[in-house]
């Protein structure tokens, strides 16, 4: 390990459990920053320092400070894990930098029984619910992550439908809340890019289910840097806690297939991240999962009609982790023969793999400093 210059680091302090109007919190200081989560009042939670933990870390490394965890103990398991995350991390992305932890130490132990999954009614998540329901004895399902802890809408309209689902299940809901977001976000840190195994590791530990259950975006096949990994989520295990990272095996039109067998899946299905309707239907993760639908010949009430093709045209690989996707959809479409849906997803995916060689060759040559310049120079967009 090495610690950061200096006596000075983030600290983590105050960790409390309190009542409020209609719910329970556990929340800590870190710096200035009060992060809570917040689940109903007669849920347990787990006063420990190791959901700060696991919040904390990564906005540590980011700036290069110790990590100090004050007045509650730390799972020497965890904090053994988590030099195998700074060891992955500090290796996947340069601006992390491996700290130093310090924290009293004690044994987990576990704050309730059975088994966890989250769930936000998505493609993952109910895959995963699919694959071990005879195990699962409740999803979990957060207000914060997929949509503003503000959004009251948005949430109550997702928690309608997914206790539908849970019921369908057999399973009870926890329906929960964090600003876990509001604290990496104005840190320059980005939940799906890097962060977002550690924000839902902090989550279960806070709640304290024995075993829990994150849904995999990622194949096995294509496996790049990603907030939830499954070399990185299961780091976040305690004596008390195992955290299963699930699907790995399966491409995101292979769990729409399965999904798709579900009475009353496709009618409640969310995918979208924008906070703009239930599905937008104009973003990227939008757009692609209406395409495998339509791929796919199946129809969710929860999308618009995909009338044509013209908005996949105009669709790009924003980040590597997404080009698995259209490569995904790309095989679907030649599998049933749409020669121009395939024609557009090969478009798009050459373009993707041109602008990652001049990227790459940036970083080889000039350590980025081409993209850098670019960057600064290009115009401003006009409001």
């Amino acid at each position: 390990m090495e610690p950061a210059d200096g006596d000075e680091g983030m600290r983590v302090s105050d960790i409390e459990i309190a009542s409020g109007d209609g719910y329970r919190q556990l929340s800590a200081r870190i710096d200035h920053f009060h992060l809570w989560y917040r689940v109903p009042p007669d849920c347990p939670l787990s006063d420990r320092g190791d959901a700060f933990v696991a919040a904390a870390l990564l906005p540590a490394m980011h700036a290069g400070e110790p990590l100090e965890i004050e007045g509650a103990a730390v799972s020497p398991m965890l904090l053994r894990g988590a030099e195998r995350v700074q060891a992955m991390v500090s290796r996947w992305d340069r601006r992390f930098r491996r700290i130093e932890i310090r924290a009293e130490t004690a044994p987990a132990v576990p704050t309730r029984p059975g088994v966890g999954c989250f769930f936000s009614g998505g493609i993952d998540g109910t895959y995963t619910l699919l694959r071990h329901q005879e195990e699962i004895d409740c999803l979990v399902f957060v207000k914060g992550l997929d949509m503003q802890v503000e959004n009251d809408a948005l949430f109550e309209a997702s928690l309608r439908n997914n206790r539908k689902l849970a019921e369908h299940f057999g399973k009870p809901l926890l329906s929960m809340a964090t600003n876990i977001r509001h604290m990496v976000a104005p840190r320059g840190l980005s939940w799906c890019d890097i962060y977002g195994g550690c924000g839902l590791a902090s989550i279960t530990l806070a709640l304290g289910f024995p075993r829990m259950y994150i849904a995999s975006s990622q194949t096995y096949e294509h496996l790049t840097p990603h907030g939830s990994h499954p070399l990185l989520d299961p780091c976040w295990s305690t004596e008390a806690l195992t955290l299963v990272h699930d699907g790995c095996d399966a491409a995101r039109s292979e769990k729409l297939r399965a999904v798709a067998r579900v009475p009353g899946a496709l009618e409640s299905l969310r995918v979208c991240w924008q906070d703009d309707g239930y599905n937008c239907g104009r973003c990227e993760k939008c757009l692609r999962t209406m395409l495998a639908l339509r791929l796919l010949g199946l129809r969710s009430d929860s999308f618009p009609p995909l009338r044509d093709l013209a908005p996949i045209r105009r669709l790009r690989v924003i980040h590597n982790y997404d080009a698995m996707a259209f490569e995904d959809n790309l095989r679907l479409a030649r599998q049933v023969g749409d020669h121009e849906a395939a024609a557009i997803l090969e478009d798009i995916l050459r373009r993707h793999r041109i602008k990652r060689a001049v990227l790459d060759l940036d970083l080889a040559l000039t350590g980025g400093r081409g993209k850098r310049t670019w960057r600064a120079l290009r115009p401003a967009p006009i409001d």
